[in-house]
C-alpha cells in the first residue's frame, strides 16, 4: 500500500493514479475522474474523453469477436 492508500483507477483526463483517500468523481458512464480535473475540464476535454473510453470499448469488443470467430473456425476445421 503506498502513503496515499490504494490506486483505484486512473484520471479520465490527467491519466494520473486516483488513490482512495482523494477526491474523486464517478459520472454517468462509470469515468473516474479528480475532481479538479473534472472542474477545470471544458466540454471539448469531456467529449474526447467520451470517445476516447467509447473506442477502448469498442476495441475490446472487437477483440472479444475475433477470439470467438478463431474458436468456430478452429472447431470448424477439426471437424472436417
Amino acid at each position: 500500500m503506498a502513503k496515499n492508500g490504494f490506486v483505484i483507477g486512473k484520471c479520465l483526463f490527467c491519466r494520473d493514479s486516483i488513490y482512495e483517500n482523494e477526491i474523486w468523481i464517478l459520472n454517468n458512464k462509470d469515468q473516474l475522474a479528480h475532481l479538479s480535473c473534472e472542474s477545470k475540464a471544458s466540454e471539448k476535454d469531456k467529449k474526447i474523453a467520451d470517445l476516447e473510453t467509447e473506442l477502448k470499448a469498442a476495441h475490446y469488443r472487437i477483440r472479444v469477436l475475433e477470439r470467438g470467430l478463431k474458436k468456430c473456425l478452429s472447431e470448424v476445421s477439426t471437424k472436417t
